[in-house]
């Protein structure tokens, strides 16, 4: 089955301009803008659940972001009015932001990848306006950021992905602000162009690695709900966006929030196959009465994110964990569920389990009951 888009839980509100790293199940979202309001806030995603994460001590918007959701980096970006630019990075260790290594000189629309320990960040702009976007590419090591090879173009409002050693940049404005559909590579040392997005865009989002990436959304002359595959060489059509956006969060494959139709959002969408191949569990025969009984432990396949799944008729433990009737399952996690059997004999009872739109039902069944025995005298 095709990788898709579906549909996930929201943020807590609607924003456009933020940035966010991490991955489907432990995903970071931070900054971005709200009407004229540059934010500080952070919201992690577990599963499928939003909670409040810690605050930068300074909002800002369309900064760099990159590393996992229990250490992350913020850097650099715009803060409203004007907007300003920053040069300043905070850093996050899944709980609370601290001062981070700034960069050599301030961007905003700038982009990034990577991790705490070994970071990239290219283009952007100096000022806030096209005219001043640049074509620099810096790497860091954890504490210090140097100067490494530049992109092959000017570029802001653009979407990178990847490693700081193996990553792709593609499409944004140009000097001018018009959207591009170039791309290049980074081998940690130097860029080379590589195949054109079959769209202009500006303001996409992308992630992924970069033999296996995926650019998002964005603006071309409208919205765009359209994605796009990279191979490290070409680019390919892939499934669309449920909802039109750009100027997005789209790290660890869910794009969250963002701008949609003239209007700011915050709906997300998790990338991938979102439902297992067919599972089932073997039905139990001769059941004592009145017992809490247990299925076999089945691990479902076939699905590569986080989702959501429901029991009825009885509860289901995901990996040992506690009994209960709902809750989300990452892939490779295991299903065992459990019932208590009926009171009478030959009587089943059943609980189905429905994960991502895929159900099984467990059968139950008591033992026959005893045949009188006849005494001759």
């Amino acid at each position: 089955m095709a990788d898709a888009w579906a549909t996930g839980n929201s943020l807590s509100g609607t924003k456009y301009g933020l940035s966010g790293c991490g991955s489907s199940a432990a995903l970071l979202v931070a900054g971005g803008i709200t009407g004229s309001t540059s934010l500080s806030a952070s919201e992690e995603m577990n599963g499928l659940t939003w909670a409040a994460g810690g605050s930068m001590a300074g909002a800002r918007q369309y900064c760099a972001g990159y590393g996992s959701q229990t250490a992350a980096d913020m850097v650099a970006g715009g803060k409203m009015p004007g907007p300003s630019t920053l040069l300043t990075a905070e850093r996050y260790d899944g709980t609370a932001f601290s001062t981070g290594a700034s960069l050599g000189g301030q961007r905003y629309q700038i982009a990034g990848c990577g991790t705490q320990s070994s970071a990239m960040t290219c283009g952007g702009s100096t000022n806030g306006t096209p005219s001043a976007h640049v074509n620099t590419t810096d790497k860091s090591n954890g504490s210090t950021w140097t100067s490494s090879g530049n992109l092959p173009y000017v570029r802001g409002s653009h979407a990178v992905s990847g490693s700081s050693s193996a990553a792709f940049a593609c499409t944004g404005g140009d000097s001018s602000g018009t959207g591009q559909s170039t791309c290049a590579n980074f081998n940690g040392t130097t860029w080379a162009t590589s195949g054109a997005v079959p769209q202009a865009l500006r303001w996409a989002s992308a992630f992924g690695a970069q033999s296996s990436g995926v650019c998002s959304g964005g603006f071309d002359a409208a919205l765009v709900t359209a994605s796009y595959l990279y191979n490290g060489a070409t680019w390919s059509t892939a499934g669309s966006l449920n909802v039109a956006r750009h100027s997005h969060a789209a790290g660890g494959g869910v794009a969250v929030a963002g701008y949609g139709a003239s209007a700011e959002l915050s709906s997300i969408e998790i990338y991938g196959v979102n439902f297992p191949s067919a599972f089932g569990f073997a039905d139990v025969a001769a059941a004592n009465l009145s017992t809490v009984t247990t299925s076999d432990t089945v691990a479902p396949s076939g699905y590569n994110v986080t989702v959501a799944w429901t029991c009825s008729g009885g509860t289901a433990s995901i990996s040992g964990g506690a009994f209960a009737s709902s809750g989300t399952i990452n892939p490779g996690q295991t299903v065992q569920l459990k019932v208590t059997s009926s009171a009478l004999y030959a009587t089943a009872v059943s609980a189905t389990v429905t994960i991502g739109g895929v159900s099984d039902t467990w059968y139950v069944t008591t033992r026959n009951a005893p045949i009188p025995q006849i005494m001759i005298m």
